[in-house]
């Protein structure tokens, strides 16, 4: 009996970083910056309408879209670059590695777009000497937001798991802290689900 999983799926922010401290400081630095050099005063605090980053308030600007443009360009650059690093959640790395060491497939799925997705963990885990092989985010007319399943759908058969049968022994689990995204993904495509908090 084989009781190694069949597959790990990971969630990025709050299940693998401390997203909501990081983004946080990185809205900072950008509303900073664009004071800074634009002499743009934001509103504080920065109100973002449901669902949106702090940066969208410059997209609230009449007259201003070039503000927008600088303000994501800016964000990226911090997160696809090395300007501000961020670690890894307590244990985090230790589970990467550990499923490295063991041959347990694994990839990173989340509700961020796909090439951002890619970019992003590629230099947290560079940073942190670590490898994930695969990372799967919102891909226009392919791949939705959690909870719709789709995301760990595209998972299983870049890993070629689509048609493999998963029995109570060899579980492909999804790893996330959001019961109603993470969870409610996982159950929708009959994973097992962890949530950390």
């Amino acid at each position: 009996m084989d009781a190694k999983p069949a597959a790990l799926i990971f969630d990025w922010d709050n299940a693998m970083i401390d997203g909501t401290a990081y983004f946080a400081a990185v809205d900072a630095a950008v509303f900073e910056r664009i004071r800074r050099e634009d002499g743009v005063e934001a509103s504080s605090p920065h109100e973002a309408l449901p669902g949106e980053s702090d940066l969208a308030f410059f997209t609230r600007l009449p007259g201003r879209e070039d503000l927008a443009r600088k303000a994501m360009a800016l964000f990226e650059a911090c997160t696809r670059g090395v300007e501000m690093p961020v670690d890894l959640l307590s244990g985090a790395a230790e589970l990467l590695r550990f499923a490295e060491d063991h041959g347990i497939p694994h990839a990173v799925h989340s509700n961020s777009e796909d090439a951002y997705l890619r970019d992003f963990v590629r230099v947290v885990c560079t940073h942190a000497d670590l490898h994930v092989p695969l990372t799967v985010g919102i891909q226009s007319g392919r791949v939705g937001k959690k909870p719709d399943p789709g995301g760990i759908h595209e998972v299983l058969r870049l890993l070629s798991l689509s048609d493999a049968p998963i029995d109570a022994d060899r579980r492909v689990w999804i790893v996330g802290d959001s019961a109603k995204t993470d969870g409610q993904a996982g159950c929708n495509a009959g994973t097992s689900v962890a949530l950390v908090p």
